[in-house]
């Protein structure tokens, strides 16, 4: 492909992925704060253990956090209910930040293991996380 045009050629590698058009880093101090909140049919002390659980492994990508990247991002997760591994897992809500999403993504499945519901008949139950990615200016 041939690409005479110098800002055409430029946009083509940007949106490609080849290059990455340079972002300006923001001022001042901020603070990164990342809020799980989960959903399921297994009532809000189940949809706690499971946050719980994700909130041990979650951190602010600091690429994000230094070009002031923020939104929020929603896995549907797919869990064994014998040993609370996650077996499947998909991004149902983008942030628009790839390094926020690839996080999101990354984070339900990074947590080992997911609490177990034994009042459950099935061997696997669903779940959908949602990563609340939230930076606030400090004084």
């Amino acid at each position: 492909m041939k690409l005479n045009h110098p800002i055409g050629a430029a946009l083509f590698l940007a949106m490609s992925g080849w290059v990455s058009l340079p972002r300006t880093a923001i001022a001042g101090n901020l603070q990164a704060d990342i809020q799980v909140t989960v959903t399921s049919p297994y009532g809000p002390a189940f949809n706690r253990k499971i946050a719980n659980a994700i909130n041990k492994v979650t951190y602010y990508p600091e690429e994000s956090f230094r070009f002031g990247e923020q939104g929020i991002a929603s896995v549907h997760v797919v869990v064994r209910n014998s040993d609370g591994v996650v077996t499947g897992h998909r991004l149902t809500r983008t942030t628009g930040f790839y390094y926020l999403d690839a996080n999101a993504y990354m984070m339900s499945y990074r947590s080992t293991r997911l609490p177990t519901n034994p009042r459950l008949t099935t061997d696997y139950y669903v779940a959908d996380v949602d990563f609340h990615y939230i930076l606030a200016r400090t004084p």
